[in-house]
């Protein structure tokens, strides 16, 4: 019988034998570098060799980006923590078998006790039938996991909301990329014109020195700008969980935008009623009172039913079968001062999760409030920005004519022409900041949907196909 177990027992020792051990750290950090590139790239060639919408983006980082795998997992942790808790209603069941030889047989005064080789085996199972406390820890640990999942779905719509503004960030670097590519040729030009008008003494050195600056301000300008691109491009990625060295294409076919209609006081309204962190506040005093109950149930005693069943092969014991049962309380009568201590501590942890609940519910009110004033200003400053520039671009139009025909300076041309291109990379900054604006105020409002991943859409579009 042993030799038939010893294969299991020796794999299962040489298994469990010694800790885990990092001999050669170097050698390691450089295979999960090769690796782990290599994974990354494998994806890169799936997923970023078209063009990205935003709703792309979103639904790629839904399925890669660590934080929202993390907060899956860390929900999937909550799942099993129910389990776990709800395993303290089973009963419990102990099995124990036991081989006993000795050299002799035990004696007593020439009296043989027991056979020299016995063999016993024994089931014991207990029943918990009152234990207030459990029911309490339970019911937190599905309140837990209720929590868990409410804080999940807060991490993804944080990871939307942070892959919204870097979207939009880009499509705003890839303007002014555009906008200073263009100002940059104009400006090589002119300066071009000026020497050579500047040569035949028709405008002054100086005059062709501001042109001169002009088009080396706007290189250097260009050149910051593609620096900058691709620092927002990599954000992007990083976001979307990829490594960010690595290259993207934006997409603009989903900029639809839809200002809200409703007022302020219904917009704090819908925001107290559907953000998830007030769910979460909600649910935290629950736990908190049934923390107050179960230092309650603590000053009351447990009651629980057991069973024993028992064999022996020992001829000299009578009988060799047994079987006996009961029930047993218990109350530790000297744990007062600490269970009376624990009431009160959790009498106040309940304070501090209402006063955590008030305290949220204010600061959405007031997010909601900065969010709508920022959409407010956003709509407002692109008004003025665009009658700036289209202003600016007059201007710069008119002074062009005049000077050609010798009414004015060129010194006065060039001003105006610094003057529209300004305004013009004022324009394409705010070209996108009520998106901005209108995706921080979902996130305020708790209203932000977070997309379901890539792989899942996908196969969604397949089998509507």
């Amino acid at each position: 019988m042993m030799s038939r177990h010893m294969p299991l027992i020796l794999a299962s020792a040489c298994l469990l034998h010694g800790c885990a051990s990092l001999k050669d750290p170097e050698k390691v950090r450089q295979e999960h570098i090769q690796a782990f590139s290599q994974t990354l790239e494998a994806d890169v060639a799936r997923e970023l060799q078209h063009p990205l919408s935003l709703i792309d983006c979103q639904r790629i980082a839904m399925a890669r980006n660590y934080d929202v795998r993390q907060a899956a997992l860390k929900q999937a942790l909550s799942e099993l923590d129910k389990d776990i808790a709800f395993a303290n209603f089973l009963p419990t069941v102990t099995a124990k078998a036991g081989l006993t030889t000795w050299s002799r047989p035990q004696r007593m005064n020439g009296a043989q006790l027991s056979d020299k080789t016995t063999r016993t085996a024994q089931i014991d199972a207990t029943l918990p039938i009152l234990v207030p406390a459990v029911w309490f820890m339970y019911a937190n640990s599905q309140l837990g996991a209720e929590v868990s999942e409410l804080a999940a779905h807060f991490t993804r719509q944080a990871i939307t909301l942070s892959v919204s503004i870097s979207y939009y960030q880009c499509l705003i670097a890839e303007d002014r990329v555009a906008t200073l590519t263009a100002q940059t040729a104009a400006a090589k030009s002119q300066y071009e014109r000026v020497k050579g008008l500047a040569d035949e003494g028709f405008v002054t050195q100086w005059e062709c020195g501001q042109a001169h600056y002009l088009h080396e301000a706007r290189a250097a300008e260009l050149e910051k700008a593609r620096r900058n691109l691709q620092t927002t491009y990599g954000e992007l990625l990083e976001a979307m969980g990829f490594a960010p060295t690595h290259a993207i294409a934006l997409s603009r076919n989903d900029m639809t935008l839809e200002l809200p209609q409703a007022t302020m006081e219904e917009l704090i309204l819908q925001a107290l009623s559907s953000h998830p962190s007030l769910s979460i506040a909600d649910r935290n005093i629950v736990m908190q009172e049934n923390a107050v109950r179960k230092a309650i149930a603590d000053f009351l005693p447990t009651l629980g039913a057991f069973v024993h069943k028992g064999w022996t092969s020992d001829s000299f014991t009578t009988p060799a079968r047994t079987l006996y049962g009961g029930f047993s309380a218990a109350m530790d009568l000297f744990k007062g001062f600490a269970n009376t201590a624990a009431y009160k501590q959790a009498k106040l942890h309940r304070k501090s999760a209402e006063l955590d609940r008030e305290a949220t519910f204010l600061s959405i009110m007031l997010e909601v409030m900065k969010s709508v004033a920022k959409i407010q200003d956003a709509t407002a400053e692109l008004k003025v920005g665009l009658l700036a520039y289209e202003t600016a671009k007059a201007k710069a139009d008119d002074f062009e004519k005049r000077q050609k025909e010798g009414l004015l300076p060129m010194n006065e041309l060039l001003d105006a022409q610094a003057d529209r291109d300004d305004a013009q990379a004022v324009l394409d900054a705010l070209k996108y900041q009520q998106f901005l604006a209108l995706a921080n105020l979902k996130m305020a409002m708790g209203t932000i949907e977070p997309p379901p991943p890539m792989e899942e859409s996908a196969q969604d579009d397949a089998t509507q196909k």
